[in-house]
């Protein structure tokens, strides 16, 4: 157990690294698009199903408030970046993100997981 609690937070100290790294390189300057919201979605969809490994013992609100964080501190490094800046949307989008896994995290536990079907 401890050395897979290990690895998962070795697997999410990388990602935190690559996402900050990616959050803080220079890109193009364009109006709002889905397809960016969708991505922050999906990394921060990412980022809190690393979490329940790597912390199992975090509840749901550890979880979520653990995430949500780092999507603030990326949007604060932003802020005081000359060639990037901070967007409230990318905010909800990560937050979105995190709600959608937690959602499906709780739909496996509660429903499928907890009432696996029979074999007749």
């Amino acid at each position: 157990m401890r050395l897979t609690t290990n690895l998962f937070r070795g697997l999410l100290a990388c990602y935190l690294l690559l996402l900050l790294h990616l959050a803080t390189q220079s890109g193009p300057d364009l109006p709002v698009q889905v397809w960016d919201k969708l991505k922050h979605a999906g990394a921060f969809f990412v980022l809190t199903a690393l979490v329940v490994p790597a912390f199992p013992g975090f509840n749901l609100c550890k979880r979520c408030l653990s995430a949500l964080a780092f999507g603030v501190l990326i949007e604060l490094t932003q802020y005081f970046l000359p060639h990037r800046q901070a967007s409230g949307l990318d905010l909800l989008a990560n937050t979105v993100g995190i709600l959608i896994f937690e959602s499906c995290y709780w739909f496996s536990k509660t429903l499928i997981f907890k009432n696996p079907p029979t074999a007749d």
